[in-house]
């Protein structure tokens, strides 16, 4: 039962409901929405799920997952040109990847003084093992696999490769930042740049500090 009281809930018995999972979830949005728990533009909302604050975005048309929150902005999935949110704007010539900046200060992203951007592709252990018991092509027409076994014959240990990412971020306020590119411990890995636009291929990290001075 999900609600505050008999006036709004959700019963559910997994033991007599035989439907499929998206069934209940069209259906609990349903419930949720005319009960007034949940606006009307979120949920789902075609191709997509919509949070309740509307801050995160699970678009399955587009293969993306997106975050736009005053603290924390970007997304994970498949990129097509330019992505747009409150204070940024991304450009990404790599098919797969995560880019994400959050601000470290605890102000909003327009006026935060130090900044992470985590950009970050496809990554693996170097020494893992992955085979995929089915192949399944979604809707959008990319091909995905299913039911993933992964195996390393020293679990915990080995190194990471991951993929770079090539891409441009944008801040909308403007001016100079200066980017350090940091080391898997956080130090930096090379000497700060200043620059107008962040380029994510300039340096061979997934971590860039980023500072309006």
């Amino acid at each position: 039962m999900i609600g505050a009281s008999e006036k709004a809930s959700f019963v559910f018995s997994r033991a007599t409901n035989k439907k499929s999972g998206i069934e209940l979830a069209q259906e609990l949005d349903e419930s949720l929405k005319k009960q007034g728990l949940l606006a009307p533009d979120r949920g789902i909302q075609g191709d997509s799920l919509v949070s309740d604050t509307g801050e995160v975005i699970r678009d399955f048309g587009k293969g993306l997952l997106i975050v736009n929150t005053p603290r924390t902005q970007g997304f994970t999935g498949f990129p097509k040109g330019e992505l747009t949110f409150r204070d940024i704007s991304v450009t990404s010539r790599t098919m797969f990847t995560t880019i994400l900046v959050s601000s470290l200060d605890g102000a909003g992203l327009d006026t935060a003084k130090k900044m992470l951007l985590t950009v970050i592709a496809r990554a693996e252990n170097d020494k893992d093992n992955m085979q995929y018991a089915s192949f399944v092509k979604a809707p959008n027409g990319m091909i995905r696999g299913e039911y993933l076994t992964v195996a390393h014959p020293q679990p915990g240990l080995g190194t990471v490769r991951v993929e770079p990412t090539d891409a441009t971020a944008r801040f909308k306020t403007g001016g100079m930042l200066v980017v350090t590119p940091l080391a898997p411990d956080m130090s930096a890995l090379s000497a700060p740049i200043q620059v107008s636009t962040v380029e994510t291929a300039s340096a061979p990290t997934v971590w860039y500090l980023i500072e309006r001075k």
